[in-house]
């Protein structure tokens, strides 16, 4: 019997420590959504807990958790790139436009507030919690949906700017088709011509 309470005391005792390890993992990977590590780590994880290997020597959890935070880190990295060179292209393409240029930069901050045009969202991912709260915070979900409003958000500044110095600027939404031939290209432009011309009548006219 003494013996066997040792050796519950030193199982005990190793579950104590890996279980932490353990929690870390599970509460990442409901942040991981479908990424390929994510899922490569979810089957090794199932694998691990079917077949009872938590204290298994060596340790398959702790390496596990490394190469998903790893995974995380590169992934949300990368996001943060694909929204900051967006950002950067979409800020150029403002800045040339001629109602924009007329503005004070007190005005152009206000417009960028109301079209929730926002600076590149800051990150500190060195700690596992660190990475945890920036996943809480920019879920890997949201980046591709915020990345594509990014279009919309502009367009809607520019229309903004162009109503402060003319209010009766009006929006012109240009028909999207699929070209095949010439033909189709003639037709797209009379019908965007006449569109513009009945519009332009009745004052300032923005392309969207």
């Amino acid at each position: 019997l003494k013996t066997s309470i040792e050796a519950w005391e030193d199982q005990a005792k190793r579950i104590e420590k890996r279980w932490p390890t353990w929690e870390k993992l599970r509460n990442l990977l409901k942040h991981a959504g479908d990424l390929k590590a994510a899922q490569e780590a979810r089957q090794q994880a199932e694998a691990i807990e079917k077949q009872r290997l938590l204290l298994a020597d060596p340790d398959p959890i702790l390496p596990l958790l490394k190469s998903l935070e790893d995974a995380l880190r590169n992934e949300l990295a990368a996001q943060q790139k694909r929204y900051a060179d967006e950002l950067g292209k979409k800020t150029k393409s403002l800045e040339v436009d001629d109602s924009w240029q007329q503005l004070a930069e007190d005005e152009r901050d206000t417009i960028r507030g109301q079209c929730g045009i926002a600076d590149v969202p800051k990150m500190t991912l060195g700690t596992h919690q660190e990475l945890v709260s920036a996943l809480e915070q920019h879920p890997l979900a949201v980046w591709c949906d915020r990345i594509d409003a990014l279009s919309g958000r502009f367009d809607r500044a520019r229309e903004l700017a162009a109503k402060s110095l003319e209010p009766e600027t009006q929006t012109v939404d240009i028909p999207r088709r699929t070209l095949k031939s010439p033909e189709d290209v003639d037709a797209w432009v009379k019908d965007v011509q006449e569109q513009l011309k009945k519009a332009v009548a009745k004052g300032p006219v923005v392309i969207k």
